[in-house]
């Protein structure tokens, strides 16, 4: 969102909040979501001319970004290898001062979600409200509750507590899944641009079983190492003609390979793996600099690595003919997404440990897969791809993942209810 459209929208919230409500005005229920950087909002206007809910967004507070990441350190293991162990017991308002401080935060932030709704429905004949709310997965009951009477003091009400969903919840609303008979599982990779949550939930009641954040597989960073290996390749080009060739003086004995995705490993004898440089290029993106809690590495005993091949691009425009045709996994961006699926095979396997993980083994219990995320949707599309990669059209898994944000549409849905 550009200053100019942020100045516009705050004039017109400003104004609104100074008109009187029309008491003939139809209630539009509106749900939103508690992102990491952003609050996004979407409603149904049930117009004819609009197919779908109206989804728009707006950048949060600082304070509410601080909250945000003590949360996930307090909460969630920045590791793989023991996720069912919590970080901290502490509470995530441990003082009164810390409560009145997030109720203020949170209250204006959804103050600027009804004034950004009425900002796009520009109808005066609608009465927006907030009637659902979703928060991360990793916020505790009394984080919230703090949502709750934030929602109150702003003058939207909520129902009922249950109206403050968390993200399993509104995933299995977005996507319209059912209760099941019997019991299964339900991952959510959620790719945000800061850092990866991987969330394993029992889908009948989305009681949370483990999960794991990783500040270093974001797209951010991703893009970062990329475009710092493209440097460096380019570097190494240099010098190539005049490095002696020794491999086939050498008595070495080459190293046996197995290939994750579109990376290509050497396994040693110690079991450690070791990137195989590629020789695709891409020009490094020109984005914002990643935000400063992306140097956090992870905890040991295990890191996953950032490939050292360089991902190149591919367009990925689906054929004009059919323009519901998914194109395959190779016209999608060439993003060597080998850490995650590395981190998410650990991540799976616990239950089933192994020398070699086997990801396709270890989502024998899981009935959906749901990428979600702030990351961009063609990176989100590259891991999809990855992802279905793997399972090499294994039966029984629905991968769910064309929703932008299934946590304000799932929002929306229950406002609704």
């Amino acid at each position: 969102m550009s200053a100019e459209t942020i100045s516009t929208f705050e004039h017109t919230a400003r104004k609104a909040s100074l008109q009187q409500p029309n008491p003939d005005a139809t209630v539009l229920p509106i749900g939103l979501d508690f992102g990491p950087t952003w609050i996004s909002v979407a409603f149904s206007t049930n117009s004819p001319d609009v197919w779908g809910p109206i989804h728009t967004a707006f950048p949060c507070s600082q304070v509410y970004k601080d909250f945000y990441q003590e949360a996930l350190r307090k909460k969630v293991p920045s590791h793989v290898e023991y996720p069912d162990a919590c970080p901290s017991d502490e509470g995530l308002v441990p003082t009164l001062e810390r409560l009145t401080e997030l109720v203020g935060c949170f209250k204006e932030h959804i103050e600027k979600a009804r004034f950004m709704g009425v900002w796009c429905a520009d109808d005066s004949s609608l009465e927006l409200k907030v009637m659902g709310i979703t928060v991360p997965g990793h916020w505790d009951l009394f984080a919230q509750t703090v949502v709750y009477q934030a929602a109150r003091l702003a003058g939207q009400p909520l129902a009922k507590l249950s109206s403050v969903l968390a993200i399993p919840q509104a995933a299995k609303l977005a996507y319209g899944i059912d209760d099941e008979d019997g019991e299964y599982l339900m991952l959510i990779i959620q790719y945000h641009k800061s850092h990866l949550h991987l969330m394993l939930v029992e889908g009948d009641t989305c009681a949370m079983q483990r999960q794991a954040y990783l500040p270093n597989l974001g797209e951010d960073m991703m893009l970062e190492a990329a475009a710092a290996v493209g440097e460096s390749d380019s570097d190494d080009v240099m010098t190539e003609a005049s490095t002696p060739d020794s491999a086939a003086d050498s008595d070495e004995i080459p190293l046996p390979k197995f290939a994750i995705g579109d990376a290509v490993f050497i396994k040693s004898e110690s079991e450690t793996l070791t990137p195989e440089p590629s020789t695709s290029t891409q020009s490094p993106r020109d984005d914002t600099p990643p935000p400063a809690d992306l140097d956090t590495q992870l905890n040991e005993p295990f890191t996953p690595e950032l490939s050292t091949s360089t991902p190149s691009t591919h367009n990925n425009t689906p054929p004009q003919d059919d323009p519901d045709t998914k194109p395959p996994a190779h016209h999608y961006p060439e993003t060597n997404l080998a850490p995650i699926q590395d981190a998410l095979s650990r991540f799976m396997h616990l239950d089933q440990p192994s020398e070699d993980p086997d990801l396709k083994a270890a989502l024998a219990d899981v009935k959906y897969i749901v990428i979600d995320g702030d990351a961009s949707m063609e990176w989100k599309k590259a891991l999809r791809a990855a992802v279905e990669g793997v399972l090499d059209h294994k039966e029984g898994i629905t991968i769910l993942a064309n929703r932008f944000c299934c946590g304000v549409y799932g929002a929306e849905i229950k406002a609704r209810l």
